[in-house]
């Protein structure tokens, strides 16, 4: 049922919230006490709130198995960790967040400073690396379209999956640097390095635009660091 608020002064319901919307409504007077049509409040009761973007289809997240570092004289950098590439899909990917999580199985002196770079729109097809499992954040999400073809540098835990792709000439798009770092035994930091973040504006990846995330580096990498790179996207209409 619905509720009628009272005037104290005896002139009737000036306001009733309604019992199907939850909304109030009110009628409006000018100082002549002409009527001046009726206005919903805007303080409507809900019970759901959506981050999706307007024209989402949903949210998918994907993670990498645990990548290796290379060790001296395998692979020259710099060395692509990660791929996205739309395909000519009918559905734009919007990257609401890419970060990286190193570890160090082992005491080392890392010396060698790298970045973490995000590159777009590179117009280059990356080939070789691992697809993954591309999960929805809701089953009530249609799957993942296929045009949304993302590749990793390892196809197994520890396994290496070589991913080529070319380091652009053109500057990053978002960049993290890999300070140096020194580690004992028994203590192994863990970092997170976050080069896109949910709260952010997400990053677009047009039909046949790729985004690459290469870690630039100085010298070749040691196989006691472990790489995983994740992910979150959306899939929107065009």
């Amino acid at each position: 049922m619905s509720i009628s608020v009272v005037s104290g002064s005896g002139n009737g319901a000036i306001a009733t919230v309604d019992s199907t919307s939850k909304a109030a409504r009110v009628t409006l007077y000018d100082s002549t006490g002409a009527e001046r049509g009726t206005q919903t409040s805007p303080l409507v009761a809900t019970t759901t709130q959506s981050y999706l973007l307007p024209g989402s289809f949903g949210a998918y997240s994907v993670a990498s198995f645990r990548t290796l570092g290379l060790t001296t004289g395998t692979t020259p950098w710099p060395a692509p960790l990660c791929t996205i590439r739309n395909n000519g899909g009918s559905k734009d990917i919007a990257l609401r967040r890419v970060a990286v999580e190193i570890g160090y199985s082992a005491a080392v002196i890392d010396l060698a400073l790298g970045n973490f770079r995000l590159f777009l729109n590179t117009g280059v097809t990356p080939s070789g690396g691992a697809a993954p499992t591309k999960h929805r954040l809701d089953s009530r999400y249609p799957a993942s379209q296929a045009a949304t073809e993302i590749l990793f540098s390892s196809s197994a835990d520890g396994v290496a999956a070589a991913l080529t792709h070319a380091l652009p000439a053109t500057t990053a798009a978002r960049e993290q640097m890999r300070t140096a770092i020194l580690t004992a035994a028994g203590v192994v930091p863990q970092i997170d390095f976050e080069l896109l973040m949910f709260a952010q504006s997400p990053i677009f990846v047009r039909a046949n635009e790729t985004a690459a995330l290469i870690l630039v580096s100085n010298a070749v990498d040691v196989a006691t660091r472990h790489y995983q790179t994740k992910i979150v996207f959306e899939e929107v209409a065009q």
